[in-house]
């Protein structure tokens, strides 16, 4: 339902004429009695509203009959004289047509008389329950004269009546011989206006063929138990016969035209679409009726349906522009079967709105089942159409008032504001000009107006579109200037249409505000710096000052003084006394001003803040305040910001420092004290030497109170091996997080002094387990120049007496090693047979450098290995002693677990060939198979040894019965163990046991032999000494090489350069030569 205003009007002024009930007889009294329609003499047709009843309604385009009925309901016998409009108005408030007459009538009398109009425009709205509603108005209003009428309330009659769009009973349409019998389906086909008409199509959208070109709707004419009118359409036969199988058929909408131009024809819907197919189906000019979406503001359709489809087939009433396709489906609905007919209701308001369309029913079938099918009837459309005239509403709230009554306002005072909804009552966008005006044309222009999505805020704008029943808010607003005199004056505003500029309000008048101005004291405070949005007026640090010039304009209508002052409305602790006080242009001092009518003195106050403000924005008022009599308090509260002040200061331990480069970590404290006014974190960091690796302990602080407040910060300097003998700067940097252009430096050098120093690593050798009597071995130890120079390194190692170790450096002493360098040093290494256990290896590495100052620098690092046995492994022999009397092969046998808990170990076992047995056996052997194996955690394995004797082996004995241990070694890659199990050997030729002649025949000869050599020697002895005794002279050397003056033999003793020695004897005197320093390139 659509609610019009001037529907509404008149709807009240009937039910006042309806509640007139005078208790005197008038003498004259003319009322509207009734006002009924027809079309061309016929009745109309009519709607069942819900509640049951009538609601009559007429199609666009067809004559509308009004006939009026105005009685004189009075007493008076005398004729009385009257005029009468009859007026034909579009709900928007549009008159279509006016028909004037009049009457002469006496008491008791009436007459009647008939109008004719033909509405061009449908106007209709059918709800979903079936309400219908809307239509043009038909108003009768009376004019008798003044005072002639004693009673005007029943003087004006309203009534509203529907236009339609379309209303086809289906009765008729071009459609062909269905069922093949000779006779049409559709006789009489008609030639004018809308018709209906069939066409047959395949899947690709062309002609089926014939006869199913024509497709297989068709008119029931059968009896009278259609839904509309006498016929219907179906898709079966009259004889209840089922419904093809495979179709697709189409009932169109459309008409039949002279040519190919399809032009309108007279039925009101326009020019149509030529449609080939339809016009090769029927042999002559067809064309689809085509509806135009954007005509129209609202649509329904009604339509009647019944039966039903088989599975897989359908009916549906379709809507389609182009490829889009929107429908009604029949099928999807619970339709009546017995006979009776449900009527649809389908809203087509927003069914292709913006777009050009053609209606159908379509019936599709597919291969199986059939049944009679679905048969409708009845087009019925109801349609609210747009036209370009349009009428506003105005409702204006707020200030707004009516009549003569006028604002009081003040100069420079609150500004008159109106809130307005100004309403589109048409059906089409429009947009608005709007412009005021006030009759004192003296008047600056100080009216704004707002619209919606409008950047124009004078006081003439031009509206953005206006949606079609729809209302625009605007808001209004009138400000009073300065000084202005007292007066009264009016305010108009006007509202007309966006593209003739004619006015839009009633009678062309514009709305009219009474403006009455008072006579008023008032004074206004303008700043030179006026800065927008959240900016301050004024930037201050801590306890300084600065201006901000001003205007004060007394804005009001009488003379005045001012007093001047100003207060920090946030700080009441801060003393406007000591913060604020004014001068004038001058530099004078002033703290009160006296102004004439529009004066303007220019002022400027002097503004500071205390020295401990803290950071912020503070709202100052300043006043200039009337004094009696003048009571007007004029003020403007400006923003002054407080500076971030920033002033932090670092203070390290120390300034200069000597730290060596020996790896270990320094801390350096650093006090960092914030002299600023807000509390602040800083980032920190630290500039220096990469080879110093310092670094901070945290990289930014937490807040540091203002005002003195101090936080420490720690400097890591770990002092890494190998940093050069220089002095090295550190920069310190604290960077503002709140403003990072701020930051302070502070600064500490750094000495780091020459530094010897050595590292020897420590070498864990468990890995791999070692059995003692094994062939010396050999790995690299590595030593490292942790110092700052070229240095060497003299070692020693340091063990238990079963290990044996070497270095191979000459005299124990490595070569020079550059500064964060190493040597690997070649150590052999053994271990005693029998040694079982960890032993430990420790080699210490002494500078030299240093011991060159009678320094100690020195490191040591041990090697750890396993010897022998770690008790990953048990054997045990099968057998406790094997006797062997006689030659062959004889078979021992040892166990052996694997121990570990979870490690399988790969064992390789042998036999001890270094032991006594194998000088006494042809062979001993391990069996191929078991010399390498893998045993699992907690796996056994038997091993076989094979002993090889000969007799010779027992022959060659000592001694008649001898005992061997026969050794089984067993090797994995984290245990060496061994076993052992006896052997007794029994000689095959054993000696006798008594004296032996033989024997003791050797031993009395060898006897005397050695006492005739002692007889002997004595006697040589003696002869010698007498010998001596008996010389006369000492003893000459006798030589016959004295006159050839031979050389001594020996090199050393050789003195003539030119010899065949070459002189060697000064080679041999001198002292050897010190061992070379090193060069800078190796220090």
């Amino acid at each position: 339902m659509l609610f019009l205003p001037i529907q509404q009007l008149a709807n009240e002024e009937l039910e006042h004429s309806h509640a007139s009930n005078s208790t005197a007889r008038a003498v004259t009294d003319f009322e509207v009695t009734s006002v009924d329609f027809t079309s061309t003499g016929s009745p109309l047709p009519s709607w069942q509203q819900p509640d049951g009843t009538l609601e009559e309604y007429i199609v666009r385009d067809e004559t509308l009959s009004i006939t009026v009925t105005i009685t004189q309901i009075g007493i008076g016998a005398q004729g009385q004289y009257a005029d009468y409009y009859v007026n034909v108005t579009h709900p928007v408030g549009i008159p279509l047509a006016e028909f004037v007459s009049n009457v002469t009538l006496t008491g008791g009398r009436a007459d009647a008389q008939s109008f004719t109009y033909t509405p061009n425009y449908s106007h209709s709205v059918l709800s979903d329950a079936g309400v219908l509603s809307g239509g043009l108005l038909v108003s009768v209003e009376i004019d008798s004269g003044v005072g002639i009428d004693e009673d005007p309330l029943n003087d004006v009659l309203v009534r509203e009546i529907p236009v339609a769009v379309m209303d086809d009973p289906l009765d008729e349409g071009w459609c062909s011989d269905v069922d093949g019998d000779g006779e049409m389906n559709c006789p009489n086909p008609p030639n004018l206006g809308l018709i209906w008409m069939t066409a047959g199509y395949d899947e690709d959208g062309t002609l089926s063929t014939d006869p199913d070109d024509a497709g297989h709707w068709r008119l029931d004419y059968s009896g009278n138990d259609s839904a509309v009118g006498s016929n219907h359409w179906r898709i079966s036969g009259n004889n209840q016969l089922d419904y093809a199988s495979g179709r697709i058929d189409r009932l169109h909408l459309g008409f039949r035209a002279a040519d190919t131009a399809c032009t309108d024809t007279g039925h009101g819907l326009g020019d149509g679409n030529l449609d080939t197919q339809i016009s090769t189906v029927h042999d002559t000019f067809m064309c689809g009726a085509v509806l135009r979406g954007y005509q129209y503001y609202s649509m329904q359709l009604v339509t009647h349906a019944r039966g039903e489809m088989g599975p897989g087939d359908s009916v549906s009433l379709q809507a389609v522009s182009g490829l889009n396709t929107q429908e009604l489906n029949l099928t999807n609905m619970s339709l009546p079967v017995n006979g009776s007919w449900e009527q649809i209701i389908w809203d087509m308001s927003d069914v292709h709105p913006r777009a050009e369309y053609r209606m159908s029913y379509l019936f599709r079938s597919d291969g199986t089942g059939a049944t009679t099918g679905i048969e409708v009837d009845g087009f019925l459309m109801f349609a609210i159409e747009k036209i370009p005239e349009y009428t506003i509403s105005v409702n204006c709230q707020g200030d707004y008032k009516e009549g003569i009554e006028a604002h009081a306002v003040i100069p420079v005072g609150d500004p008159v504001e109106l809130a307005c909804g100004i309403t589109n009552n048409g059906y089409v966008d429009i947009t608005l000009r709007i412009y005021s005006e006030v009759t004192n044309s003296s008047w600056p222009d100080l009216i704004r107006i707002d619209t919606p999505g409008t950047n124009d805020k004078d006081s003439f704008i031009l509206t953005k579109n206006i949606k079609a029943q729809t209302t625009m808010p605007a808001w209004f607003n009138l400000s009073i200037p300065p000084s202005v005199s007292v007066e009264s004056l009016e305010w108009h505003i006007h509202i007309n249409d966006g593209l003739t500029n004619a006015s839009k309000l009633d009678l062309g008048k514009p709305l009219v505000q009474y403006i009455d101005v008072q006579p008023s004291y008032s004074g206004f405070i303008d700043l030179e710096f006026n800065p927008s949005g959240g900016d301050p007026h004024l930037q201050l640090y801590p306890g300084d000052t600065g201006t901000v010039p001003l205007t004060f304009s007394n804005t009001g209508n009488q003379i005045g003084s001012w007093t001047l002052g100003g207060a920090y409305l946030d700080e009441p602790t801060w003393d406007p006394s000591l913060l604020l006080h004014w001068s004038n242009d001058l530099g004078e001092t002033v703290d009160e001003i006296y102004t004439s009518i529009g004066e303007e003195v220019p002022l400027i106050p002097y503004v500071s803040v205390p020295s401990d403000a803290n950071p912020g924005v503070y709202d100052l008022r300043l006043d200039v305040n009337g004094k009696a009599p003048n009571n007007f308090p004029a003020d403007r509260v400006i923003r002054v910001e407080v500076l971030n002040k920033f002033d932090l200061e670092i203070i390290p331990e120390f300034r200069e420092g000597q730290i060596p480069a020996d790896n270990m970590s320094r801390i350096v404290e650093l006090v960092l004290i914030n002299h600023g006014n807000s509390e602040e974190a800083f980032d920190l960091f630290v500039t220096a030497d990469p080879s110093l690796r310092a670094r901070l302990g945290t990289p930014s602080t937490l807040g540091i109170d203002p005002f003195g407040g101090d936080t420490t910060a720690l400097l890591l300097l770990p002092m890494p091996y190998g940093v050069e003998n220089e002095t090295y700067l550190l920069r310190i940097t604290a960077r503002s997080q709140s403003n990072p252009l701020y930051e302070v430096q502070s600064t500490i050098t750094l000495t780091v002094p020459s530094t010897q120093l050595v590292e020897v690593a420590e070498l864990d050798m468990s890995e791999e387990v070692y059995r003692g009597g094994d062939e010396p071995r050999t790995l690299r130890w590595e030593v490292w120049n942790r110092g700052n120079e070229m240095d060497r390194y003299r070692l020693s190692f340091d063990h238990l007496d079963d290990v044996n170790v070497q270095s191979g450096e000459d005299n124990d002493l490595t070569p020079w090693i550059p500064p964060g360098s190493s040597y690997n040093v070649t150590v052999s290494y053994s271990f005693d047979s029998g040694t079982f256990g960890e032993r430990t290896v420790s080699m210490e590495a002494r500078s030299d450098i240093a011991a060159q100052r009678n320094i100690v620098v020195s490191d040591t690092g041990s090697a750890v290995f396993d010897v022998g046995s770690v008790g990953w492994l048990q054997i045990f022999p099968e057998q406790a002693l094997t006797t062997i009397t006689e030659e062959g092969s004889y078979e021992l046998s040892f166990s052996i677990r694997n121990l570990h808990p979870s490690y399988e170990q790969l064992v390789r076992v042998d036999i001890d060939r270094q032991s006594d047995l194998f000088f006494n056996v042809f062979d001993a052997r391990v069996d191929t198979a078991d010399r390498d194996f893998v045993l699992d955690s907690d796996e056994l394995r038997f091993v076989k040894v094979t002993v090889v004797i000969n007799e010779e082996n027992l022959r060659n004995l000592e001694d008649n019965i001898m005992d061997f241990d026969l050794t089984m070694l067993v090797d994995t890659d984290i245990d060496k163990t061994s076993s052992s199990t006896p052997l007794r050997m029994v000689k095959s030729n054993p000696v006798q046991v008594g004296p032996d002649v033989e024997e003791i025949g050797l031993t009395v000869g060898n006897y005397a032999i050695i006492a005739a050599g002692v007889i002997l020697t004595l006697a040589i002895l003696v002869a010698a000494f007498r010998i001596v005794r008996g010389a006369g002279g000492p003893m000459e050397e006798y030589t016959n090489f004295e006159p050839e003056n031979y050389t001594s033999f020996l090199p050393i003793e050789d003195k003539v350069a030119n010899s065949a020695l070459g002189g060697a004897q000064s080679i041999f005197e001198q002292p050897p030569a010190p061992p070379s320093e090193p060069t800078d390139s190796e220090q």
